[in-house]
């Protein structure tokens, strides 16, 4: 069985502002065996409930004001022993890497080990036994118990930018509270779960453009083989629709829906590895679409991690695939973590592939006719591709009889000549630059872009949209005085709320550009 990822990889070139130039650690962190990144890492301040999450590439950057409370840093991430890192060794303004060691021990030795009772353990023995379907069915039916249902709230970063020729365009980022009314509540529609904002803008040290970020209309910008169903007017709502753990009562996206229903029945399911987070077993439960279940022109692929002590899900990773093969149609990364005995957001991205045409028609900026010469002159905006142009691809008529086109010549990379055979009597009396009744059709002809003449040009694009927690505040009931943010309008338009005591958060822009990687596993 293959399993199928969306992957990024990154490009070697920092980005410089003057923003960027403040005092700040920049950190990137890797397995230490294969020097890849250790993607989503969570990072926690040593002595405090805050922390940040590294991006896919295992970056992340910390304000050296942030820091001069800190001691240490805290980083974990499934898989890997837990590594301390302390303040003062790191370098400022420059890249550290920090390298993490998988935590290899089989399952047998971490509960010889473990101080937990017995009984326990002997159950965790039991759990791993189970069918892989068994586990997920437990999991599923488990989340209304491991997840809180108490008032919380989430503090954290908030992005969502594009992609588009592997760069990155509009990326609007801020500090966001996310405020939960627990898990037996709606989190989409119920008025007790708002958002607001303490931040929220465009970073102008990345590409700026609004063409993109046009709204999808099937002709210009469109989702090949999908639809985005309309569940509000911004890509937050977006964004929250999207965790099927968290709306585990409710249908989610394609082709999880109600993860406690369609899910088990929409795919098959083996066991993978055991790994470790704090001590606690985790299962690795690979998914994949069955056939005749879902969509024929769809394929979907993935992991669900599952504790073997009681069946909480840790990370939830769904991608899926049209007949693009190599690019996702879309992709789904989802964790969550434990704290105080219940298991919260710790992080959530999702991204669809989308295409667009760049607004630019290649085609012909005029056509003149010249009696005494008796040709054409054609004239283009845009330098040819003259290994396309051929006399056949040029046709001319005049009031539907078609004109015999002789010779065909290039003047220069813009210009064309189109020498005629005579005219009829009727067609003599034309004036230098007359033009009625004559119709011409181009074909085939290619500028130097690669534009084909008449047709638009189509690039593929992915936009993300993405929320890091940095601080759960269980108990928490929102402020009523709190500006929220509308789930039906755009966030640009958002109110942003004025609270000193939000400066602790982080806005961990990306240290690096990065670009799609067409990969498969």
């Amino acid at each position: 069985m293959r399993i199928f990822r969306s992957l990024f990889c990154i490009t070697c070139f920092l980005v410089f502002s003057g923003v960027f130039a403040q005092v700040q650690y920049k950190i990137e962190i890797r397995d230490v065996s294969t020097e890849e990144p250790v993607s989503f890492a969570t990072i926690r301040f040593d002595g405090s409930n805050r922390g940040l999450i590294a991006d896919y590439n295992g970056q992340f950057r910390l304000p050296f004001i942030t820091a001069e409370d800190i001691s240490f840093l805290v980083i974990t991430s499934i898989g890997y022993q837990e590594l301390k890192v302390e303040i003062n060794s790191l370098l400022k303004n420059e890249l550290n890497i920090l390298r993490m060691q998988s935590q290899t021990e089989a399952l047998d030795a971490v509960i010889l080990n473990s101080k937990k009772p017995r009984v326990f353990l002997n159950e965790v023995k039991k759990n791993k036994k189970l069918l892989a379907s068994d586990i997920v069915r437990k999991a599923v039916y488990a989340i209304p118990v491991n997840l809180d249902d108490k008032p919380h709230s989430y503090i954290g970063y908030y992005r969502d930018y594009q992609i588009i020729d592997e760069l990155y365009f509009n990326l609007n980022e801020g500090i966001l509270e996310q405020y939960d009314g627990g898990i037996y509540s709606n989190k989409v529609q119920d008025s007790v779960n708002q958002s607001v904002f303490y931040s929220f803008k465009t970073n102008r040290n990345f590409n700026v453009d609004e063409y993109y970020t046009k709204a999808y209309n099937e002709v210009t910008k469109y989702i090949q083989n999908a639809d985005i169903l309309p569940y509000g007017g911004n890509e937050l709502t977006l964004l929250n629709v999207h965790d099927a753990i968290r709306n585990y009562d409710i249908s989610s996206f394609s082709f999880v829906y109600k993860i406690t229903r369609d899910f088990l029945f929409n795919h098959e399911f083996v066991k993978g590895d055991v790994r470790f987070i704090d001590d606690e077993p985790v299962i690795n439960i690979i998914i994949e679409s069955k056939k005749g279940k879902v969509s024929y022109a769809h394929t979907a692929y993935g992991v669900i991690s599952i504790s073997l002590e009681d069946f909480s899900i840790h990370n939830f990773s769904y991608t899926v695939y049209d007949f693009n093969k190599l690019n996702p149609l879309f992709n789904i990364e989802t964790e969550y973590r434990r704290q105080d005995g219940a298991m919260y957001l710790n992080y959530i991205t999702f991204n669809n592939r989308f295409v667009i045409t760049d607004g630019k028609i290649f085609q012909e900026s005029n056509v003149i006719y010249n009696r005494e010469q008796n040709r054409f002159y054609v004239n283009f905006d845009t330098d040819l591709d003259v290994k396309t142009v051929q006399r056949r691809d040029f046709k001319i008529r005049y009031n539907d009889k078609r004109i015999f086109i002789q010779k065909l010549e290039i003047l220069n990379p813009q210009r064309i000549s189109l020498q005629v055979a005579d005219f009829d009597d009727s067609l003599k009396e034309l004036t230098f630059e007359e033009m009625d009744g004559f119709t011409f059709n181009i074909r085939n002809i290619s500028d130097i872009n690669g534009r084909v003449i008449y047709e638009p040009q189509k690039k593929l694009g992915y936009q993300f949209r993405e929320f890091f927690v940095q601080e759960v505040i269980p108990r928490k009931i929102q402020d009523e005085s709190l500006k929220v943010i509308p789930k039906n309008s755009g966030l640009m338009s958002a109110p942003i709320n004025e609270n000193t005591e939000m400066d602790v958060y982080i806005i961990n822009s990306p240290l690096m550009q990065r670009r799609m990687k067409k990969d498969k596993n």
